[in-house]
């Protein structure tokens, strides 16, 4: 299914070309990709492989809650850090498919490769690091956070997992994206808006069905704890009491398996619940729906008994308080508009 690669890259696609540096000046060809890939994804680091990086054109097909991009580009390493996290608000997740060449990922202590035809899920709220080691095509989707969630509650404990390109659904998502790339200019908006759907109703299959066929460290059993694990964080966040203990008791699980079992990821259960406590009190913040709702109150409705104790943590891990961070976002909503108007 996805056989000759090469030969159906998007780079050959209608969709609109944002970027080539080919046009620029040698010595400022890195700087400008740079650029173009902090403005059309978010901010990140950026660093060539090589010092002779002459190549990168960026296409670029904006779908309802998708943005796919067509990257053809020189090696360059990227990292995704905490202070890009807190400077930008935005809700996305990522998926790379690369089309030429392996590339690798790492992400909440998965360490990846992905080959050509293969697919992964990267959360753009947490640190991550990217590494492409030379000339590759890949094409990429930009999902709006909350409507993926809607179709894959536990789409955060599938970072890093490589989806294999023999999958049957994987392969049919990537042969559907690809295809929809080469057929952009005939969109309209009704189209758009059917494809995006289409789209992310097909990326929950995917992920959905080919989960637990992807070749990971852990067994789909440990996989399978590690998903009811954070679904009972998640159902609980609003419990102070929430604990290893708790959530052992509530799983029929011990505490030193429970334990285990989130160390192999590189994290502590405390550490875990605080992040998936910070990252929904993150969303309610920027939910316009909740904006009449104080920052004390989402701080409880998120398991924070003490509104001194929210602001301090969050500010710790996004490096603005939540009234800063809500601001933020409202202005950044606000300049959208008025730019669309």
């Amino acid at each position: 299914m996805i056989g000759a690669l090469d030969n159906r890259t998007p780079s050959a696609s209608a969709a609109t070309v944002v970027t080539d540096i080919s046009r620029i000046p040698s010595g400022r060809r890195i700087d400008a990709w740079t650029e173009s890939i902090y403005e059309h994804y978010y901010p990140l680091d950026l660093t060539p492989t090589d010092d002779a990086f002459s190549h990168g054109e960026l296409r670029i097909l904006d779908l309802p809650g998708i943005r796919l991009g067509a990257l053809d580009s020189d090696g360059y390493t990227v990292h995704r850090r905490r202070n890009h996290v807190a400077s930008n608000g935005s809700d996305f997740y990522f998926m790379p498919v690369p089309l030429h060449r392996s590339l690798g990922l790492q992400q909440d202590g998965r360490d990846t490769v992905l080959h050509p035809g293969d697919a992964a899920v990267i959360n753009t709220s947490n640190a991550y690091s990217y590494l492409q080691h030379s000339r590759n095509r890949v094409a990429t989707l930009r999902l709006d956070g909350p409507q993926v969630r809607a179709r894959v509650p536990f789409i955060d404990d599938l970072v890093a997992v490589p989806f294999r390109r023999n999958g049957v659904l994987t392969g049919v998502l990537i042969d559907f994206v690809l295809s929809v790339m080469r057929c952009a200019e005939d969109l309209d908006a009704r189209a758009a808006q059917v494809l995006s759907d289409q789209t992310l109703d097909l990326i929950g299959l995917a992920l959905t069905a080919d989960a637990d066929a992807g070749e990971s460290a852990e067994t789909s059993v440990r996989l399978a704890h590690i998903r009811r694990i954070n679904r009972e964080i998640d159902a609980n966040l609003g419990q102070f009491e929430l604990g290893i203990e708790v959530i052992a008791e509530r799983l029929g699980l011990s505490r030193r398996y429970v334990q285990r079992l989130v160390a192999e990821r590189g994290a502590t259960v405390s550490g875990l619940i605080r992040d998936r406590r910070i990252a929904a009190a993150r969303r309610k913040l920027a939910d316009p729906a909740l904006s009449s709702m104080s920052v004390a109150s989402i701080g409880h409705a998120v398991g924070f008994a003490d509104s001194t104790r929210f602001s301090r943590v969050f500010r710790e891990t996004t490096a603005r308080s939540p009234g800063e961070y809500r601001r933020e976002i409202q202005a950044g909503m606000q300049s959208g508009e008025a730019t669309a108007n």
